[in-house]
């Protein structure tokens, strides 16, 4: 497994976080679920330092075919990008879906997501 991690210069979450979503529509993805850790922690009496944010996205068509090729590799689905502070500032970390997998059919397919989440980001990171 492959994680890309890609330091932020500005350091506006709310925004950043704006951003990765609407190039997330854009590029043909849905938006299945957000995660603020923080919040999630403070509502069970935890606190936490650095703040933790998680967007899990999923391209319908594409994980469609992922499916056809692989059921088990839709273990690997939806895709997640997080937003994570640092103690130099904030990153986006996303795996890179071409790395889970070995059969040349499914890599493919998923390299063409792992081309999606590189655009989504260097858009997103771009705006902010």
């Amino acid at each position: 497994m492959k994680l890309i991690d890609r330091k932020v210069t500005k350091e506006n979450k709310e925004l950043l976080i704006g951003n990765l979503k609407e190039e997330s529509l854009k590029e043909g993805f849905s938006i299945l679920s957000e995660y603020n850790f923080n919040t999630i922690l403070e509502k069970k009496g935890f606190q936490t330092d650095k703040k933790a944010y998680i967007l899990e996205i999923c391209n319908p068509s594409i994980a469609k075919e992922v499916l056809f090729l692989d059921p088990i590799a839709g273990i690997n689905l939806p895709c997640k990008l997080g937003v994570f502070e640092k103690d130099d500032g904030y990153h986006v970390i996303y795996m890179d879906p071409e790395s889970l997998v070995e059969d040349k059919h499914l890599k493919i397919v998923l390299a063409s997501i792992s081309r999606s989440l590189n655009s989504i980001v260097d858009k997103a990171m771009q705006l902010n």
